[in-house]
C-alpha cells in the first residue's frame, strides 16, 4: 500500500462527504471493502456471486441489483464466517434504505478503482478508515475506543500464541482485538451496539483471524456463551458508561467475579477474571480514578483483587493517549494463576511522547517497558514492586504515581553555594526588618 493509494482514499471520502453522514460514508466504504476482499478469495468461497462483485455492482446497483440482493448476499457472508445472523446486514441496512441509490454505486465504484491486489492491504486500508470513523463515533459515550499507542502495547503484553482463544466483550470496532490475535488467535467478539459491530465483523474477516464467534448483544447479561473460557482478553470499558443499579443487581457471579460488590466502573474488570483461562492474561483499560478513590464498594473491590492474587500489574498511561480526551487511565493486568503477592507497578509516561495533545509510543519504547514488565525489575522512577503489606496500609490504593515518585533533590545542581548562602542572609535581614515595621503598627492600632 503506497502513499499515492491513501491520498487518493481520502480524495474520495471528501468527494462524497455532502451526501453522506460521515459516519455512514465510512461504513460503506469498509462493506466495500469486504466486497472486494470476497472477490480476491471467489476460488475459495463456495457462496461468491459475481453479480453481487464490487465491480458489477459500480455498474448495476440501483438498476438491476437492490439493497435486498446485497442483503442477501451478506446473510451468506455470515453464515460462512460464523457471525450472528444480523450482525453485517443491520450495520448497512438502514443506510442503504435512505441513501441515493447513485451515490451509493458512486461509491462502490470509487473503492473499486482503488489498486488493491493484497488482503494485507485491504485490511490496512479498513483500518485508515475505521481509525477517523472511530473518532466521530467516539462523540457516543458508551462507545470504546483505542488508539494506535494502546493496541500497540497491548499487543505486545499479552503475545498471543498460536492457538489461542481471544476475546473482547467491548469490541468497538474490532482493531484491538485484532491486532493482538495477530494472526495466531481464534477471535471472540461482542459489542452492544448494532451500529459499529458489523464493522467489527469486517475488521476480523480482512485481518484473517481466524474467527470462532461474533455476536451482538451485552457481554455481562448476554455473553456469547456461559462456558467459553479465553487464554488472552483485552476490555476497553467505555470510559463514561453508567449501568442502574437494577442492572448491577441482575449480573451473574459466573461472568463477573464480585458482581455483589461492584460498580459500573469495575465491571469490566470482574468481567476479564470470570472469562479467564487457568493461565490466561487479561488487560482491561480503566480510569485512574478507580485505582484509588475511597468510595468504600471500588477499595472492597481492589481490597479482593490483591487478596486474591489477581493482579499481576498495573501500567500508568499519560494524559492524551486516548485521543481528544483529557482523562488519566491505566492498564490493569490480570491473570488467575498468580502466585506473587506482590503488584508490579510501571509508570509508562517517560515512554511516550506528546505532539499536538496526542501521546504515542514508538516501536523502541514499547520493547523497553515490555522487557521491564517481563523481568519485574525496578528502575528508579518507573517501576517497583509493591508488596500486599505496603498496599493494605494504603487502602489498596493501586496508583503507580504513588509509590514511583521522583526525588525533587535528584535534577537539583548547585554550583555556587557561597552565593546562594549570602542571598540568604539578606533576605532573612529583610525579613526581620519587615517584622520590626510591622510591629511597630501594630503597636500604634493596640
Amino acid at each position: 500500500m503506497n502513499n499515492q493509494e491513501i491520498n487518493r482514499l481520502w480524495v474520495l471520502i471528501d468527494k462524497f462527504r455532502g451526501a453522506f453522514d460521515t459516519t455512514e460514508l465510512y461504513k460503506i466504504m469498509v462493506y466495500a471493502l469486504l466486497l472486494k476482499f470476497l472477490e480476491l478469495k471467489k476460488d475459495e468461497l463456495d457462496f461468491y456471486d459475481k453479480e453481487i462483485s464490487l465491480g458489477y455492482l459500480s455498474q448495476m446497483y440501483g438498476k438491476i441489483i437492490y439493497s435486498e440482493h446485497l442483503l442477501g448476499y451478506l446473510a451468506k457472508v455470515e453464515n460462512f464466517y460464523n457471525i450472528e445472523h444480523g450482525v453485517l446486514c443491520e450495520t448497512i441496512d438502514t443506510i442503504l434504505y435512505k441513501a441515493d441509490e447513485n451515490s451509493v454505486r458512486h461509491i462502490f465504484e470509487a473503492v473499486n478503482s482503488i489498486e488493491i491486489k493484497e488482503q494485507k492491504d485491504l485490511y490496512e486500508f479498513a483500518k485508515l478508515i475505521v481509525e477517523r470513523m472511530s473518532l466521530q463515533i467516539k462523540k457516543i459515550s458508551n462507545f470504546s475506543y483505542s488508539s494506535e499507542s494502546l493496541v500497540k502495547l497491548e499487543k505486545a503484553i499479552l503475545n498471543t500464541q498460536d492457538g489461542m482463544k481471544v476475546y473482547d466483550g467491548y469490541c468497538g470496532s474490532g482493531l484491538s482485538v485484532n491486532e493482538v490475535a495477530a494472526g495466531k488467535g481464534t477471535v471472540y467478539l461482542q459489542d452492544l451496539s448494532v451500529q459499529i459491530i458489523g464493522i467489527a465483523a469486517i475488521v476480523t474477516i480482512l485481518s484473517g483471524n481466524k474467527i470462532g464467534s461474533i455476536k451482538c448483544g451485552d457481554s455481562i447479561l448476554n455473553p456469547i456463551s456461559a462456558n467459553d473460557k479465553y487464554d488472552r482478553i483485552v476490555v476497553e470499558t467505555p470510559l463514561k458508561i453508567k449501568y442502574k443499579t437494577e442492572y448491577l443487581m441482575n449480573i451473574e457471579e459466573w461472568n463477573v467475579l464480585y458482581s455483589n460488590c461492584g460498580e459500573s466502573e469495575t465491571i469490566g474488570i470482574g468481567h476479564a477474571i470470570a472469562r479467564l483461562s487457568e493461565n490466561g492474561i487479561a488487560i482491561v483499560l480503566v480510569p485512574m480514578g478507580i485505582l484509588f478513590r475511597s468510595t468504600k464498594k471500588i477499595v472492597q473491590i481492589r481490597e479482593c483483587l490483591v487478596e486474591d492474587k489477581y493482579v499481576d500489574s498495573i501500567v500508568e498511561l499519560p494524559p492524551g493517549v486516548i485521543p481528544n480526551t483529557s482523562f488519566t487511565s491505566a492498564f490493569v493486568i490480570l491473570k488467575r494463576n498468580k502466585k506473587s503477592e506482590e503488584v508490579f507497578m510501571i509508570n509508562s509516561e517517560d515512554f511516550f511522547v506528546k505532539d499536538r495533545k496526542v501521546c504515542s509510543i514508538s516501536d523502541e519504547k514499547v520493547a523497553e517497558l515490555i522487557e521491564i514488565l517481563q523481568s519485574k525489575k525496578d528502575v528508579k522512577n518507573v517501576s517497583a514492586k509493591i508488596s500486599k503489606k505496603t498496599l493494605k496500609e494504603n487502602a489498596y490504593d493501586l496508583c503507580p504515581h504513588r509509590y514511583i515518585m521522583n526525588d525533587p533533590m535528584d535534577n537539583l545542581v548547585i554550583k555556587d553555594t557561597e552565593k546562594i548562602d549570602s542571598q540568604y542572609k539578606e533576605l532573612k535581614e529583610e525579613l526581620k526588618c519587615i517584622e520590626r515595621n510591622l510591629d511597630i503598627i501594630r503597636k500604634r492600632f493596640i
